[in-house]
């Protein structure tokens, strides 16, 4: 296991600067992982975001500056996600119980969140020059996780 909350942090997150900010922490933190180190935080990452693929999470409406109400695209709803677990260990947690704690992540700044899937892909290709080997013990494309999804 790797110590992935340490690599994560922790982010405010209350504009898109800042999720840029806390994006690039981490992949300055990953930069300093050893392959293996590498492919097992892509894996916690996986798992992660899986674990909050929930129809109650994706159903929070998206407001924009405008007013204008809309629904989350299955795109959306895996970048709040990113932006959820880019939050931290405690934010992450908190959404997980209170499904309000999930809204501050439906902004349309999070959605810069998005570049937290490829970090450590990224950082793996460059340093080795090879493919990173994907795993999809935990897929995190919206919808499924099928417990989430249970009525």
């Amino acid at each position: 296991m790797t110590e992935f909350w340490k690599i994560i942090g922790s982010s405010a997150l209350t504009s898109g600067e800042e999720v840029e900010e806390a994006v690039a922490a981490v992949g300055r933190r990953l930069s300093g992982l050893a392959e293996s180190e590498l492919i097992q935080f892509d894996k916690e990452l996986r798992e992660h975001l899986f674990r909050i693929d929930k129809k109650e999470l994706a159903d929070i409406p998206v407001t924009l500056s405008s007013g204008q109400v809309l629904t989350q695209t299955d795109d959306y709803f895996l970048y709040a996600r990113c932006a959820c677990v880019l939050g931290g260990e405690s934010r992450y947690a908190g959404a997980q119980v209170e499904v309000p704690e999930f809204a501050q992540f439906v902004v349309p700044y999070a959605q810069r969140a998005e570049e937290l899937i490829y970090l450590a892909a990224d950082v793996y290709e460059e340093r080795t020059g090879l493919e990173f080997p994907s795993d999809v013990t935990f897929p995190i494309d919206t919808g499924s996780n099928k417990e989430g999804w249970l009525p």
